[in-house]
């Protein structure tokens, strides 16, 4: 069993690149948007991205709880900081967005 590979955590500016990618493909493809992706555009930030992505990401690493908890902790750490980012990112990105 080898530890979890090194993992780049996004700050805003990766979070807005992402929401701008997100923002595009939600108005040039609607349909396909609300098929694969998510109903609406919030629903994809806040539902998937702030909520189910960091908890698979939880329960992946979940045996690091007994393996090593200080590298678990850590990994804890930075996903709720990396959350905190996206969750930072997404009124200054929803008002550009909607003004243009």
């Amino acid at each position: 069993i080898h530890p979890p590979r090194p993992r780049q955590f996004l700050g805003r500016t990766e979070w807005t690149r992402w929401l701008a990618g997100a923002w595009l493909l939600h108005k040039r493809y609607p349909e396909f948007f609300r098929r694969e992706r998510a109903r609406h555009f919030l629903l994809l930030v806040v539902w998937r991205w702030a909520l189910l992505v960091p908890a698979k990401n939880v329960i992946e690493n979940s045996p690091w709880i007994v393996r090593n908890p200080r590298v678990f902790t850590k990994f804890l750490i930075c996903l709720a900081r990396e959350r905190m980012n996206l969750l930072a990112a997404v009124p200054a990105f929803w008002r550009k967005s909607r003004s243009a």
